[in-house]
Order: C-alpha cells, then sequence, then structure tokens
C-alpha cells in the first residue's frame, strides 16, 4: 500500500549524499554494459530471473529505463488472456507460469511420477537438470518454453540478437541453450536472424555491480557533484 514515497530524498537526507533511483534490472544491464559481455554490443536484453522475471534494455549503447523507470516487465506481459490472475491485476501473466516456485512445483510433479526426490530450492534444481536429473530437466524445459514465449514477444518488437541472463545456481549452462532455442524455433519465420543468449558475467549479483556503476555514471556526466577539497 506504499506509493509516491520520496525515496531518495530519504536516503539522501539521512545520508548527507546525493542518491539516485534504478530498478534493480535496469541495473543489471548496465553492469552487463559497462563491465560485461555486454561491452562488446550496441544493444541487447539482460533477462533477470529470480522469483520474478525483469529483463533491462540496452538500446543503440544507451540504458533504456522507460519515463517511470518501469521498462522492462516481462513478468507481466500476458502470454494467456484467459489464464489466471496474477498478484498484478492482470490474466496469465508470464510470471504464472514461469517462476522460482513455478519450476520448483513442475519439478515436483514430474518427480513424483518417477519416484524420484524433488528440489528443495532453485538452484539445486538448476544444477540438478545440468547434471542430467530427467524430472528437473524436463521442469526446466517447461519453464523456458514460457519464457520463450514472451521474450520472443519482445524481440518481434525491439529487434535485438543478444541475451544475457542472470541467476542463481549452476546448470552448466542448459537453461541459456534451452532458452535460445525456444526463442529461435519461435522467430525463425523471419529467416534473417538468430538471438544467442548467454549467461551473464556476474550471475545473479549484477544489480549490486549495477548500482556501483550508476552511482559512477552519475559522477561522470555530472549529474552528481564532485566534493570540493578543503
Amino acid at each position: 500500500g506504499i506509493g509516491h514515497l520520496p525515496v531518495r530524498a530519504i536516503i539522501s537526507d539521512a545520508s548527507g549524499l546525493p542518491c539516485v533511483l534504478l530498478h534493480d534490472v535496469s541495473a543489471a544491464a548496465l553492469a552487463e554494459q559497462l563491465y560485461g559481455a555486454g561491452r562488446a554490443f550496441e544493444s541487447f536484453f539482460y533477462l533477470q530471473i529470480r522469483d520474478g522475471i525483469g529483463a533491462g534494455m540496452v538500446l543503440g549503447g544507451s540504458l533504456f529505463d522507460g519515463v517511470a523507470g518501469l521498462s522492462g516487465e516481462l513478468g507481466h506481459v500476458s502470454i494467456n488472456f484467459e489464464g489466471p490472475q496474477c498478484a498484478c491485476g492482470g490474466r496469465g501473466c508470464l510470471e504464472c507460469y514461469a517462476s522460482e516456485r513455478a519450476l520448483l512445483a513442475y519439478a515436483r510433479e514430474y518427480a513424483a511420477r518417477t519416484g524420484t526426490a524433488a528440489p528443495e530450492n532453485w538452484s539445486d534444481a538448476i544444477s540438478a537438470a545440468g547434471a542430467g536429473d530427467a524430472a528437473c530437466a524436463a521442469a526446466l524445459e517447461r519453464y523456458c518454453g514460457y519464457v520463450a514465449a514472451a521474450l520472443s514477444n519482445a524481440l518481434c518488437l525491439i529487434d535485438v540478437h543478444r541475451v544475457f541472463v542472470g541467476y542463481d545456481g549452476d546448470g552448466g549452462g542448459l537453461l541459456e541453450r534451452l532458452l535460445e532455442q525456444r526463442v529461435n524455433e519461435r522467430l525463425q519465420i523471419a529467416g534473417c536472424r538468430r538471438i544467442t543468449v548467454r549467461r551473464s558475467s556476474f550471475g545473479s549479483d549484477a544489480s549490486v555491480y549495477g548500482a556501483a556503476a550508476l552511482a559512477a555514471r552519475c559522477v561522470f556526466d555530472g549529474a552528481f557533484a564532485l566534493p570540493q577539497r578543503i
């Protein structure tokens, strides 16, 4: 129920320092652009997978975070307008089908069929899938199918060919390979592009690096004044 809270002013007054605010996934994309593999590309998507799914966008060499700083809410793109109601009020949002909780539910479902142990958390599920666990691999493939449905819609609107993914766990690149395959299957009708999906340089920590990058950028572009020497 909190709205219109002046976060920047509160932190600035308490610390005596200038403050800037940015969506965590946009900050992650900024970190990838300035410090990671994104340095080699003018435009790319950054996909952050946690309990929800967010997308940061670097377009033409600049971070794009929208008018209100809310661009990239991929988790609330509907992939089924008659689907279940999402917490945001919409129906059939991606996060109804692809979240950490959803992946674990799929893994439990498949594990029950095979009589194997189900993973307890996201990282365990990703690692098990990469190690060849059939239930977890099937769950991850289902999960990536849903993500690809929303991501391919976004890529049809914004023509970028590189996607970086940040998440916890180590599945040996299985998530990236599945997502790349599913997206390209959906986009192959265009016949003129192929999307490449790679793991973020910073795993799930990109937002932290992005916060530092944001502060540094504000100094160098003049938004933050340098302290005067005494």
